[in-house]
């Protein structure tokens, strides 16, 4: 493919020669309406009463004359504006190439970016981890029951809509198809509040938890619950710890499915052994397709890492985001050997 640059060069060349082509015809209109008035003037003058017969004859054989060089003007006119036509169009073509050169060069650089921010991050949990005091990891394989999803969506008023009833609904019609359907049971909490976290936890006791919605590096934004001023509340991840750390069954793993979740997710590994979040802004398309790949891995009985994998192939191909998830775990924990939906022996 030409390198933005070449294209650049070759779309300016091509616009300076459409302006000269532009400029030709323009001067050939104006040397044809320059005929067309003096063949009219000559009329004029040839049509008076005064103008003897051979003056007359002289006039119209100029006036004849003008007109046929208006013509021929014109005919010019039209072959550069043809020309023009048709650089213009070889133009549009360049310019369009360009775009998409440009567009293939930044998602390029964000996925550098992306994997130096990963590699970067990745570096500082080793660093971290080493200075810790050796601890046995506690199990996550959850026990052998089928599999229950908290998932919480949540779009407040005064932020960027986001289709998380679309994504939900798609991810429950889908993993109704797969190998272990009857094995994971998913429990929807639309408009979820920071309460709702509390009901889940106590109620659906999940062996995940997953949040669609908006989040910062900060923590996750939630619903409110006041009606009348719906705008949403913040949930800091240190706060969102405390509360998965308080009960007696937490989660195995916790997915936020939403932007920049990434950086901040580590406070959340005291709370839950396996986080997987998005290192990067993540589009509402390229959430729904991680979520629906992701989904149907876990219920097919594939491991943490391949269902991860699975995920972020899929919003790669649609979107180019494929390296905005990554997965979080406690030491010696390792995706691979996390799987979550086993069938039961025969």
């Amino acid at each position: 493919m030409p390198t933005p640059d070449h294209l650049r060069d070759q779309l300016a060349k091509l616009q300076k020669e459409e302006a000269d082509l532009s400029a030709k015809q323009s001067a050939e209109r104006t040397a044809a309406a320059k005929d067309r008035d003096a063949a009219q003037r000559k009329r004029e003058q040839a049509g008076r009463r005064t103008t003897s017969l051979a003056t007359g004859q002289r006039l119209a054989r100029e006036v004849v004359r003008a007109e046929q060089d208006a013509a021929k003007h014109e005919t010019k006119a039209a072959g550069f504006g043809k020309k023009a036509a048709a650089v213009a169009k070889k133009a549009a073509t360049v310019a369009k190439s360009l775009r998409q050169a440009e567009e293939s060069l930044r998602k390029t650089r964000d996925r550098d970016d992306q994997r130096r921010r990963r590699e970067e991050l990745a570096h500082a949990r080793r660093v971290a981890e080493a200075a810790r005091p050796a601890v046995s990891p506690r199990p996550v394989a959850p026990k052998p029951e089928p599999l229950r999803v908290a998932y919480l969506t949540a779009s407040p008023e005064g932020e960027e809509h986001l289709r998380v009833d679309r994504e939900v609904r798609e991810v429950r019609e889908a993993v109704r198809g797969a190998l272990h359907r009857d094995l994971v049971t998913i429990e929807p909490w639309p408009a979820a509040t920071f309460d709702d976290l509390f009901h889940a936890l106590n109620n659906q006791r999940p062996h995940v938890i997953h949040f669609s919605g908006h989040s910062s590096s900060a923590g996750l934004f939630l619903d409110g619950t006041d009606t009348v001023n719906p705008d949403g509340i913040d949930v800091d991840f240190t706060v969102l710890a405390r509360l998965l750390k308080g009960t007696d069954t937490p989660p195995t793993v916790l997915v936020l499915n939403s932007c920049e979740s990434f950086e901040g997710a580590e406070t959340l590994l005291d709370a839950v052994p396996v986080v997987v979040a998005m290192v990067d802004e993540i589009s509402d398309m390229a959430a729904k397709a991680f979520a629906v790949k992701f989904y149907v891995a876990i219920a097919s009985g594939q491991s943490l890492a391949s269902a991860l994998t699975q995920g972020q192939t899929a919003i790669e191909f649609l979107t180019g985001e494929g390296s905005t998830p990554d997965v979080l775990t406690r030491p010696g924990i390792d995706p691979a050997e996390v799987v979550l939906v086993t069938a039961p022996p025969d």
